[in-house]
């Protein structure tokens, strides 16, 4: 915060990161938001694919910390920093993200279609963890509904795929 309030963005953009990384470690997860949006003030020195990462990480950590408008924000501009380089499969992570949010904060119908929409980016490139996740989440949004046999449909292709029995959904150390 001393390099933020002192204007001296080479410090910000080499420490912030990783003092968001130590927060998130170490279970502080409005810390670690917080930093990404220090670092994202600095953003325009960065590039797209940078700052689409920062932006999912930290609508990540706001949606961990029921900051829903600030996840959605994070994740929007994260969509569109992936488009703008044509990563579809950060882009879909960042809609997977962006659905997850969007269920929190009410936003039923557009939270679904974004769920679909990752998997359809997902599903374009080589079987990741990311389209595991999606696949869950898309399970998870038809159990809220009671549509148990969708949601058991979309979890059994998460289980199916080589990645889809992964630990921990937001990479976040084990304790």
């Amino acid at each position: 915060h001393h390099a933020d309030t002192a204007g001296d963005s080479d410090a910000v953009l080499r420490f912030a990161p990783p003092a968001a990384e130590q927060a998130a470690a170490l279970g502080a997860h409005r810390e670690a938001a917080a930093q990404y949006a220090r670092t994202l003030r600095y953003g325009d020195r960065l590039t797209p694919g940078e700052r689409g990462d920062l932006l999912r990480k930290q609508a990540t950590h706001c949606y961990l910390t029921d900051q829903y408008d600030e996840s959605l924000g994070a994740a929007t501009q994260a969509i569109e920093e992936y488009r703008q380089i044509g990563d579809r499969l950060r882009e879909g992570d960042a809609r997977r993200i962006r659905s997850d949010a969007g269920w929190c904060a009410g936003y039923i119908a557009e939270c679904t279609q974004d769920a679909m929409e990752a998997i359809s980016l997902l599903e374009t490139v080589p079987p990741s963890r990311q389209l595991a996740r999606a696949y869950s989440g898309l399970a998870r949004l038809h159990n809220e509904v009671e549509k148990r046999g969708e949601a058991k449909a979309w979890a059994a292709r998460a289980i199916e795929l080589p990645d889809g029995r992964w630990r921990w959904r937001y990479d976040l150390p084990r304790r």
